[in-house]
């Protein structure tokens, strides 16, 4: 019985040092994912303190008042909320602070009506704490490159290609909204986002109509990667896809491009098989997807 007493003493004492983390906080949270045991950093456009401030973002203080770990989710858009950063000072924590964090953060996730937590880790240690912490694998990711950039014939005269502009952007974004489940889309912050790191970044128009987009960025001076290419469900399989690529990939390899890369989800046949036509082939990394309900 004293055993569980004390446990239950620690864990409380422990839920008490929780807090969410205040703009102060920045440059202590910063050189705590520096020197973190246990790291996590999700592929965000955004520096991982700019989530200072979202309800999801929470920190866990030592004895001594020093923040020691941190957890953060933000949704972008809502439903789905993905994992943004987890860090922890010490491998002890990975058991009770973890968890705390975690439960916290679901809690204040419900009240923003989120109603999925996302996380996409190639951490070991996330994926063997995650079954256990509510969450299931729903997906995998899987890496395609292509080593030669090639164009294809055919592809319909009906459709204009163009630079994205500005006013696009929340038209994307319902485009998003149209094309994928809660948990793939992006908004219209995080795709402008984007386009401030992108090196192609073109939109589709069929009858003045925005039906499609695509964008890509650079991985070194000779790489580059497809991070994007959302198609309208009304007018796939009518070679939208085939002209964004074809454009993208020709002023690709004007500019010196040879290598790209891309991630698409392995049951995504359609995609594979667009991607298939320009020369992509999987590379053999995956990465598992996890999500909790909440």
């Amino acid at each position: 019985m004293r055993v569980v007493y004390n446990t239950v003493v620690e864990i409380a004492n422990t839920a008490s040092n929780l807090r969410p983390a205040a703009t102060a906080d920045s440059g202590v949270i910063t050189r705590l994912l520096q020197s973190a045991c246990y790291l996590h950093l999700h592929a965000d456009w955004r520096m991982p303190v700019d989530w200072i401030g979202t309800p999801g973002f929470l920190v866990h203080t030592s004895q001594h008042g020093v923040i020691d770990a941190c957890l953060g989710a933000a949704a972008d858009p809502l439903p789905t909320a993905w994992v943004r950063l987890a860090a922890l000072s010490t491998e002890s924590q990975l058991g009770g602070v973890f968890g705390l964090l975690l439960e916290n953060v679901v809690t204040a996730l419900r009240e923003q009506a989120v109603s999925q937590l996302a996380w996409l880790s190639s951490a070991e240690w996330v994926n063997a704490q995650l079954p256990h912490s509510a969450f299931e694998q729903v997906d995998e990711i899987e890496t395609y490159a292509a080593t030669k950039l090639i164009t294809l014939n055919g592809t319909a005269r009906n459709i204009r290609i163009r630079p994205v502009e500005l006013a696009d952007f929340p038209k994307l974004a319902t485009l998003e909204a149209i094309a994928f489940d809660p948990i793939w889309r992006h908004s219209a912050d995080g795709l402008r986002l984007g386009w401030h790191q992108s090196l192609r970044f073109d939109v589709a128009e069929i009858d003045n109509r925005i039906v499609a987009f695509q964008y890509s960025t650079r991985s070194d001076s000779r790489s580059a990667h497809l991070v994007r290419i959302t198609v309208h469900p009304d007018v796939q399989g009518q070679g939208v896809g085939t002209a964004l690529l074809n454009s993208a990939f020709t002023q690709l390899q004007h500019s010196g491009y040879r290598f790209i890369s891309l991630n698409t989800q392995i049951g995504n046949l359609p995609s594979q098989t667009l991607y298939h036509k320009f020369g992509f082939r999987p590379t053999g990394q995956r990465y598992p997807i996890w999500a909790r309900q909440l």
